[in-house]
Parts: C-alpha cells; sequence; structure tokens
C-alpha cells in the first residue's frame, strides 16, 4: 500500500486506504448479477440527483453552471429564518407588518404570487412562511426580510452569507424573492445541498412544504408544488421556480421505501415538460441504484496529507453513513478512490469540507461522496514544517 501521491495539473491525492475500498467494493458486489442499467438523458439545462442521507451525486449535468434561481430563492430565505427559529432568535408567533413595498411589489398589485395579506396588517412568522413555502408568496418573503433584517438587500447580504454555511459555494442573493437581478444566482448543486441541509436540520418545519394548502385573508390556495401528487413515490416537498422567459426549474426531494432523493434542475420550456422530466428522472434514479452501505457514520474512509500540521495525515470520515449507489445488478469495473486538492493546508477544522469519495465505472466517475476532516489538526512547529517543505520539494521531482 502505497503513500500519497501526486498527479500532473492540479493536485489529486488518492491516499492508501482506497485499496481497501477497491476490495471491500468487490466483495460486496460478487453476489450480484451483471445486468447494466440504462444511463439516462435529459432535457434540462442544468440538473443533479443526490442521496439525502450521504450526499452522494448519482447523476449530474451542467450542475456547477449558474442559473437564475428565480423563486427557488425562497428556498433560501425559508432556510435563513428556519435557522433564526432554531437558534432562538425568532419565535414562530413574532407578527411582522405588511409595508406597502411588500405589499405593492409581492402582493396583489404585483400581480405575481402571493398569500393576498392586507396592507398594514400584521402577520406571524409562521404564517409568512407557510405563504412562502406552500403558495409561492412574494409579499410573505419580503415582510419577513424588512421584519428581520430591516430591507431585502440587507436580507439578502444575510442570506448569502447563511448559504456558505450551510455549503452553497456558488450563490449570491439579492432579495428574499428571485426577482431578477444580475447579481442573484445559484447553481443546482448548491441548491441540492441546500435542499439536503434543510431536511436534515428541521425535520419539524420540513412538513411545512407538504402542507396540501393554505389560507390566508379567506383565500384558500391549494399547494403550488406538482410533485406533491405524484404516487409512484413519496414527494414531500420543496419548491419549483423560473423565470420569465420560460426557464422553469424545481428542487424537489422524494421517498421510495427506506431510500430519499434530492432533485434539482432548470431549463425546461413549459410546466408540463418540468412535471414530466422530474417524474423521468426520478423514476430512473430509484429503478437504476441499489444502495451499499460502505462505511458506518464516523468510520474512517481515508486519509487527507496535511502541510505544517502537528500530524502529517488527517483521517477522513462521510457525513453520517458513507452509502454507494450501484447500477443494480452490475457487479464488475467498480472502484473507488479519495480526490481532493492537497496536501491540505493546516490548521484543519474537525468536519471541514476536503474532497470526495469517487466512485469509478469504466474510467468515468458516476458517483461522488463527500469526505469532511474526521478530526482536528493545529499547525505544527518548526521542524514539522520544514519536512512537509522537504517532502513537497521531492514530490514535485515528479512532476
Amino acid at each position: 500500500m502505497s503513500r500519497p501521491g501526486f498527479r500532473a495539473g492540479r493536485r489529486l491525492w488518492s491516499s492508501h486506504p482506497v485499496v481497501a475500498l477497491v476490495v471491500a467494493l468487490g466483495l460486496i458486489l460478487s453476489a450480484h448479477g451483471a445486468a447494466l442499467a440504462q444511463p439516462i438523458e435529459t432535457a434540462a439545462e442544468q440538473a443533479i440527483i443526490m442521496d439525502a442521507e450521504s450526499g452522494a451525486i448519482l447523476f449530474e449535468k451542467n450542475a456547477e453552471e449558474r442559473i437564475p434561481p428565480a423563486s427557488l430563492t425562497l428556498l433560501m430565505t425559508a432556510e435563513t429564518v428556519f435557522d433564526m427559529i432554531k437558534r432562538g432568535q425568532l419565535s414562530r408567533e413574532q407578527e411582522f407588518k405588511i409595508s406597502e413595498h411588500a405589499w405593492r411589489t409581492g402582493g396583489a398589485p404585483a400581480g405575481g404570487t402571493t398569500m393576498f395579506a392586507e396592507l398594514g396588517s400584521t402577520v406571524p412568522v409562521i404564517d409568512l412562511l407557510r405563504g412562502v413555502i406552500i403558495q409561492i408568496a412574494n409579499d410573505g418573503a419580503i415582510a419577513l426580510a424588512e421584519g428581520i433584517a430591516g430591507s431585502e438587500a440587507a436580507f439578502g447580504e444575510q442570506m448569502t452569507l447563511r448559504g456558505l454555511e450551510v455549503g452553497m459555494t456558488d450563490s449570491n442573493f439579492v432579495n428574499p424573492t428571485g426577482y431578477e437581478d444580475p447579481k442573484n444566482y445559484s447553481t443546482v448543486k448548491d441548491l441540492a445541498v441546500l435542499a439536503r441541509h434543510v431536511i436534515r436540520t428541521y425535520p419539524e418545519l420540513y412538513k411545512l412544504f407538504a402542507e396540501p394548502e393554505f389560507t390566508w385573508n379567506d383565500i384558500t390556495q391549494r399547494n403550488k408544488n406538482p410533485m406533491l401528487t405524484m404516487s409512484s413515490f413519496q414527494v414531500d416537498g420543496l419548491v419549483i421556480g423560473g423565470t420569465s422567459i420560460n426557464r422553469l426549474g424545481m428542487v424537489t426531494s422524494a421517498k421510495r421505501g427506506d431510500l430519499r432523493l434530492i432533485l434539482a434542475f432548470y431549463g425546461l420550456p413549459s410546466k408540463a415538460a418540468r412535471l414530466k422530466e422530474a417524474k423521468a428522472l426520478l423514476d430512473w434514479a430509484f429503478g437504476s441504484f441499489e444502495a451499499v452501505r460502505l462505511f458506518e457514520a464516523g468510520e474512517t474512509v481515508g486519509e487527507a496529507r496535511v502541510f505544517g500540521g502537528e500530524k502529517s495525515y488527517v483521517p477522513l470520515v462521510g457525513e453520517g453513513a458513507v452509502i454507494a449507489f450501484l447500477e443494480e445488478n452490475v457487479v464488475k469495473g467498480y472502484h473507488g478512490r479519495i480526490a481532493y486538492e492537497g496536501p491540505v493546508v493546516a490548521p484543519v477544522e474537525k468536519g471541514q469540507p476536503i474532497g470526495n469519495l469517487e466512485i469509478v465505472r469504466d474510467k468515468a466517475v458516476v458517483q461522488k461522496i463527500p469526505l469532511f476532516a474526521g478530526e482536528s489538526v493545529g499547525i505544527g512547529g518548526f521542524h514539522g514544517k520544514a519536512f512537509d517543505a522537504l517532502i513537497e520539494a521531492v514530490a514535485g521531482l515528479w512532476y
């Protein structure tokens, strides 16, 4: 078993425990058959399918391209409020006023999706959330932003910072509604990461997404998420959206048995096409893979080289159990490798994202499972740093 090495270009490190993983995969799969599941194609311009438990990516297409998230932004709005409720900074019963700006820009006069809150009225936070989540209510979103931060712009900054905290790496928000602005952008990968965080962190508040209807101001509106009526799997959230130029998208979560998947996609031309594509992608994902548990929560998957640390390596773990999704009845050709840009520079914080466990078949990466530092590694002394610099210089000779 060899210690980590280099590849030309970006430094892609693979640590020695991957060899054990390759053997483990072979043993786990040895009892299965050998029929290959058909790959899926999608009309969506950007798409990703993620396992909610492990964060494993089962499918992606242009998942890191920036998109104008439109009403999908409301998921970030909701999470920001959820977080404040969980921290005790905001109560569900606290009331916010419907300002003239909220009423005129996001209410009935605007002609968009609204909860029809009356100008000058006050609405409890929990009902504003219901309006945002169930009715895609722009007036509710603006009222929350103004009540919490004083303005849409200030709340947009808060949303952006919160997004970074939950692992969104390429998103910026300037308002709570997703009204078009060139500075308002995200990616379907970031939105899937956000959805996974919401589902795992706020199980009680997440139930709001599945409520079938909501009545405010004596006006009842059905939940605008058309996926809630799907019968081939259990859909229980999250949000739909799209721009005025008919580039429609969706972030949704569905369960079948013990398996929960998250689907995020963008760029469909119509509501009918959006619904059809969502069903097709989820049907394919649920029908094509079986979950193989490789490592339990907290179990070390491998190691990453640390530069300048009190230790030379940091153990890598999954966020929860490490689960690979392999094509049903396929036994041969799978192997795993740990990939990260390295060496990782000390200090390293426990839980810090490091890289991915990549599941490879036929020389193609078919799945990525996020890996995190299993423990903290402080900055080392002078001798440790000097030794690391020497190792770095020697390794450079092999470029």
